[in-house]
């Protein structure tokens, strides 16, 4: 039937709309290895289609990259995991090209920061994320040493942290009768002096890259207690260096206990901390004088 013609166009697209959401359930999970075949007919629901803005995703396997067009962009298969991947958003793609960089070249918690950003804009502020807004509260950072693939991530820019939204925290910490313990202090231009003070460092992330939360900890010399996952996994080792643990309050909550109340297990990751060689001479020596 004709578009607009009764109801018969509605049940037809109704229907098919039922049937493609039915098929995203069904192929959400993947297996280990994914072959170009697999990904382009098994899951084909979640690749572009083409648009005026972007052409139609191609998918071919990593032995023809060297055969690829002019223009076209690889990436690993995890970031198809994550739903990282084609089409983007107009607010990522300006991002990309006023940056000249690629998905490759975030970190993953670059992509998460331009995700709740453009979350915040939309839901909260009732404006469309753009990159003129965002620069306004943030820089790129290039790892020192390291390939552009992988090590840009974004940094807030000097006295921009506090006009972030505060969130539930404050009425959290009510809710639970825990203002005496709980104390948010803002954003601080210069939080080592604090770090310092801290009986240990506790790294609750889902992921990570290569943390510099963690190897800030370790210059000060703490011990440290991280969610076992990926990029931790390669800066502690679980027992001698620090404690690699589950991600859940309880599992959080029973690893500080057992630390703060045994003083020789805290003295050996702390002695494990002020062992690591980080070879970042330069960047040492500014990191002192903020103390």
């Amino acid at each position: 039937p004709k578009p607009g013609k009764g109801k018969a166009a509605k049940t037809v697209k109704s229907t098919e709309a039922q049937r493609l959401e039915a098929l995203r359930k069904e192929r959400a999970t993947f297996l280990p290895e994914l072959s170009a075949k697999d990904l382009r007919e098994w899951y084909y629901l979640f690749w572009s289609t083409e648009t005026r803005a972007h052409p139609r995703t191609k998918v071919l396997s990593a032995i023809t990259s060297q055969e690829a067009p002019v223009g076209g962009y690889p990436f690993f298969a995890v970031f198809f995991y994550c739903g990282l991947c084609p089409p983007f958003s107009d607010f990522f793609c300006d991002i990309m090209n006023t940056y000249g960089l690629h998905l490759l070249d975030f970190t993953p918690n670059a992509v998460l920061t331009m995700a709740v950003f453009a979350h915040l804009c939309e839901n909260f502020v009732g404006v469309h994320p753009n990159v003129a807004l965002f620069r306004h509260f943030f820089m790129p950072r290039v790892e020192r040493g390291e390939t552009l693939a992988g090590g840009i991530a974004w940094i807030s820019r000097a006295g921009k942290k506090e006009t972030y939204l505060e969130g539930e925290l404050r009425s959290q910490i009510a809710r639970e009768k825990l203002t005496g313990h709980f104390v948010l202090l803002g954003s601080k231009a210069n939080p080592y002096p604090y770090c310092r003070l801290a009986s240990l460092y506790v790294h609750a992330t889902r992921f990570e890259g290569k943390s510099i939360a963690i190897e800030e900890a370790q210059v000060l010399g703490k011990a440290i207690i991280a969610s076992d996952c990926t990029g931790n996994r390669e800066q502690i080792t679980h027992d001698v260096s620090g404690y690699l643990i589950p991600l859940t309050a309880e599992a959080i909550a029973a690893s500080v206990k057992k630390l703060l109340t045994d003083t020789d297990k805290l003295h050996q990751f702390e002695q494990a901390s002020k062992q690591v060689n980080l070879a970042h001479s330069e960047d040492m020596k500014a990191f002192y004088e903020l103390l």
